[in-house]
């Protein structure tokens, strides 16, 4: 699920639309909140969480 969310965001999407992209929100978003949490993916985490906040992958190291 790692690499389907790194394509999903390859360019800034809104987190909803790539979740949608990657499989059912429900086995999705707790990979996607890791991934964030990790910082293989990022956001500005410092507004408020939303369905339509912009979400994108970190370039790999």
């Amino acid at each position: 699920m790692a690499d389907a969310l790194q394509e999903a965001f390859a360019e800034p999407a809104p987190l909803w639309e790539g979740v949608r992209k990657v499989g059912d929100p429900l086995l999705v978003l707790p990979a996607l909140f890791h991934a964030l949490w990790a910082g293989r993916l990022a956001a500005d985490l410092g507004a408020a969480m939303h369905e339509r906040m912009s979400v994108w992958a970190q370039a790999a190291e």
